[in-house]
């Protein structure tokens, strides 16, 4: 989606990634995001929002990526990546059996902006 705001040129994408444990989930997920990018060039003002389906610590391969294609995360972001992590059980309702106890205590979704987006987390609270 592409919107203008004082005079400046936005782009917003929203993701959903291929969830799942196991290693090829990893790799499907991974594919994913290399398509994504074969087929898309980051702007100076681009913002992507959404659920990855994987941790996103410091080491998650997949964000480095998104880091490679000129999106920002930086030691701000870093840090309420860490500090606000979900804490849920998935129900019977989702018909994922094998998960339905399973707690799920990370980050999964999130907006990146790009390099030059200048975005800054101080002012916002997760809620």
């Amino acid at each position: 989606m592409k919107f203008n705001c004082n005079g400046k040129d936005y782009e917003v994408g929203c993701i959903h990634l291929t969830s799942g444990d196991k290693k090829p989930n990893f790799v499907e997920r991974m594919k994913e995001t290399k398509q994504l990018f074969t087929e898309y060039t980051v702007k100076d003002c681009s913002f992507i929002a959404g659920d990855f389906n994987e941790p996103l610590t410091k080491d998650s391969e997949l964000l480095k990526a998104f880091i490679e294609a000129k999106f920002q995360v930086n030691e701000e972001m870093w840090k309420k990546l860490e500090e606000n992590t979900c804490d849920k059980m998935r129900s019977a309702l989702q018909y994922q059996v094998n998960k339905m106890k399973k707690a799920d205590r990370s980050t999964k979704d999130a907006i990146l902006g790009s390099e030059k987006a200048n975005i800054s987390l101080e002012s916002y609270e997760v809620v």
